[in-house]
C-alpha cells in the first residue's frame, strides 16, 4: 500500500515536459501546440534570438525547430544547444 501511495504521489506531482517550438510559421506553432499540448509544457518562440532568449532562462526538454528563419536557421539553434544543454534533443524541420 505505501508503494502504490508513493507511486501516486510522484504521478500526481510530475511536471509535464517542455516543448520548445522555434517557427516564423504562427500557423505551424498553433497547429503543433493544438497537437501536442495535452501532453507537453509548450513554449514557442518565432526566430533564433528569441530561441536563445528562452534557452537561457528557461529549463526545456526537447526541441523542434524549422530549419529555415527570418533571423538565422536551425542549425544556429542546434549549434547553441550542443554547446550549452548538450543533453537536450533537438528536431530540425523544414
Amino acid at each position: 500500500m505505501r508503494d502504490e501511495l508513493l507511486f501516486i504521489y510522484i504521478f500526481l506531482n510530475m511536471s509535464l515536459q517542455t516543448l520548445l517550438l522555434i517557427d516564423d510559421d504562427r500557423e505551424f506553432i498553433k497547429a503543433q501546440t493544438a497537437a501536442f499540448g495535452s501532453d507537453y509544457n509548450i513554449i514557442s518562440a518565432e526566430g533564433v534570438n528569441s530561441a536563445l532568449q528562452i534557452l537561457k532562462n528557461s529549463e526545456v526538454d526537447c526541441i523542434l525547430v524549422d530549419y529555415f528563419l527570418n533571423d538565422g536557421n536551425g542549425h544556429d539553434i542546434a549549434s547553441w544547444v550542443a554547446t550549452n544543454a548538450p543533453w537536450c534533443p533537438v528536431i530540425l524541420i523544414s
